[in-house]
């Protein structure tokens, strides 16, 4: 004899929702909603934790989180349309899309373990069915752009420290050279073009350039170089220099004993002219702060330091070197009015600002970067963006990796179909084996090949309405990029971002994340004085120095917290105009939710906040132009 189905609750909830039964849903949810209230704010954080295996689907006890958010929507059907019952259905739903999603704790938005809820939370459907009650404003955080956090810090510290390290010169003679030759020395050569192109800038007119860049290779550099130098060839020279090779260069810093190294490299600057008569040594940005030090040692040209990785990264590991090193930074730090040896060192991140100021007692100044030469390639190239429709995903090869990057296709091809009416398509970059756009495709990738899947800064700008940006670090140029150019950015919320970097501190090693990581902030400073910084840092300083200093340093045991208080600090959390998303599905509602004139007023806003951040920073690089190139 067959035996008869359960007759609880929820299982007539799940027979009456599988057989369209609207109004008998309607009131079983209201009675399950009414029994589960006080549990679901407990059960349904577990969910999370019970698919990582963290913990035992037993917590549960008997509370169904997927049975929980089919009855809030089944609930919210009960509820008659009116201001006041299309708020409470709001609410409702997003409590089911919290539930079902994780969409406000955790970014796995798709793993559903009881497949005979599926069809009654999906996901998108819950963001969608709240998508239609239009009566009153979105009132989810994830609608709203970032607030500036920014300026009104970045304005203060950076006077004060202009005040105390570079000092208006009260006589200063015209420089009278036609030409400014500069060398710049690192992997990345974005970070390197960063300052370059910032003095160009606030240089006379009239003056002509030439970079030459040692060592960069990162990303490619010759398809880079040709873009933001050709617009303006009458003026501009760049070209990359392979002798030596770049990887010489890049494995110089790990080359022992430290004398011969430092004999072989003198050899090198000698025999090469360019760097000889250079006016100026830029150093670097994501590479080893090591080989800046290195260079400072056997050349008295001046340079600027511009410090994007931790001073600990890739330093030789003995502590005698690492003592001769720290002291020889402690010096360079600080200007001095000597005629030789004329170096400026800064920092765009707040987060190496503070581990900077607590391993070494030296306070940088933060100097943001404004990417002109991304703001200028753009303005020079064709297109309009005007009608642009598609949205790419940037750079999340690295923050998600393939296998997620693949789990992510996926699910948007499950959720956007080709024939549906969704408002932009969706692109990915630098994903092998994808289908290429096709007539009518909505989710598809950018050719695999190197000129394909390697965008200009011109077709970025006016080929895609927005791009959606997952980090992998508390600061990325590639972030930096999309800025300038005045792209709509569309990030995980700041709590998402916390997860997703706990996931991978825990789970892989070196990469990515790797300012946060121990083995690059362990560096030892013998402290004998209880002296403050020079200057109040800005952006919470003294309660990040009582409360977290501890993460700067590499002795913080891994928490939420502490990485909460070190994303904190992130130029992605901290900048106006950027789109907050809590889950996949969130962030498909907020796309389905905007007009082209929404992201074209974005793109207004974003360059009205850069062009009020670069009068702020335009003073850095006019005074340390007049201290370096004097």
């Amino acid at each position: 004899m067959p035996q008869k189905p359960p007759n609880t609750t929820i299982s007539r909830l799940r027979r009456s929702l599988a057989s369209g039964r609207r109004k008998e849903a309607a009131t079983l949810g209201k009675q399950l909603v009414e029994r589960w209230r006080n549990q679901s704010a407990r059960k349904c954080p577990e969910l999370s934790r019970i698919l990582l295996g963290e913990a035992s689907p037993h917590v549960l006890q008997g509370f169904c989180p997927y049975g929980f958010a089919a009855a809030l929507r089944a609930a919210s059907w009960s509820l008659k349309r009116s201001r006041r019952g299309d708020r409470e259905r709001r609410k409702l739903l997003d409590d089911a899309l919290s539930c079902a999603a994780m969409g406000e704790k955790w970014w796995t938005w798709n793993f559903f373990s009881d497949t005979r809820w599926q069809s009654a939370v999906e996901p998108l459907d819950l963001a969608q069915e709240r998508a239609l009650l239009r009566w009153a404003p979105r009132t989810r955080p994830g609608a709203r752009k970032s607030e500036d956090l920014y300026l009104a810090e970045y304005h203060q510290q950076l006077d004060v420290a202009l005040a105390l390290r570079l000092p208006e010169r009260q006589s200063t003679a015209p420089l009278r050279k036609e030409m400014l030759h500069f060398a710049g020395f690192g992997v990345h050569t974005t970070t390197l073009l960063e300052p370059m192109f910032a003095m160009k800038r606030v240089l006379p007119e009239t003056m002509a350039f030439e970079f030459v860049l040692f060592g960069a290779t990162h990303p490619p550099s010759e398809k880079l170089m040709s873009e933001v130098c050709l617009p303006d060839s009458q003026r501009l020279q760049c070209r990359l220099s392979y002798s030596p090779s770049p990887d010489w260069w890049t494995n110089l810093v790990d080359q022992r004993p430290l004398q011969p190294t430092l004999d072989t490299l003198s050899k090198v600057i000698l025999a090469d002219s360019f760097i000889r008569q250079s006016h100026c040594l830029v150093c670097g940005g994501g590479n080893s702060p090591t080989l800046c030090l290195l260079l400072r040692m056997v050349t008295d040209l001046p340079m600027l330091i511009t410090l994007q990785a931790p001073l600990a990264f890739r330093m030789p590991p003995d502590e005698d070197h690492r003592a001769l090193l720290v002291a020889l930074f402690r010096e360079v730090a600080r200007p001095s009015p000597a005629s030789r040896g004329r170096t400026v060192t800064s920092t765009s991140l707040i987060f190496l600002q503070r581990q900077v100021w607590i391993q070494t007692g030296c306070l940088l100044p933060v100097v943001r970067n404004h990417n002109l030469y991304a703001a200028e390639a753009a303005q020079a190239g064709p297109g309009d963006p005007t009608d642009a429709r598609e949205v790419l995903f940037w750079q999340n090869h690295v923050a998600l990796k393939p296998d997620v990057s693949m789990c992510l296709w996926r699910y948007l091809k499950q959720q956007i179909k080709d024939e549906g009416d969704f408002p932009f398509n969706l692109v990915f970059k630098n994903i092998r084996r994808l289908p290429g756009k096709g007539p009518r495709r909505k989710v598809y990738s950018l050719p695999g090949d190197l000129d394909g899947s390697m965008a200009t800064y011109a077709g970025l700008s006016n080929r895609f309405a927005a791009a959606v940006l997952f980090p992998h670090d508390v600061g990325m140029i590639s972030f930096d990029d999309l800025y300038a150019v005045a792209l709509p950015i569309f990030m995980p919320d700041p709590e998402l971002v916390v997860n997703i970097a706990y996931a991978q501190l825990v789970s892989t090693k070196n990469y990515p994340w790797y300012l946060l990581r121990g083995e690059h902030a362990k560096l030892h400073y013998a402290r004998a004085d209880d002296l403050g910084p020079p200057w109040n840092p800005g952006w919470g300083w003294a309660e990040a120095w009582r409360n977290s200093s501890e993460i700067y340093t590499g002795a913080a045991k891994l928490t939420a917290d502490t990485l909460r208080q070190a994303i904190a600090t992130a130029n992605y959390v901290l900048l106006p105009h950027i789109y907050r998303f809590f889950s996949i599905t969130d962030l498909l509602h907020h796309l389905a939710s905007l007009e082209t004139g929404d992201l074209l007023k974005t793109r207004q806003a974003m360059r009205k906040a850069s062009l009020d951040a670069w009068e702020v920073t335009s003073e850095f690089y006019r005074r340390a132009c007049s201290y370096l190139l004097a």
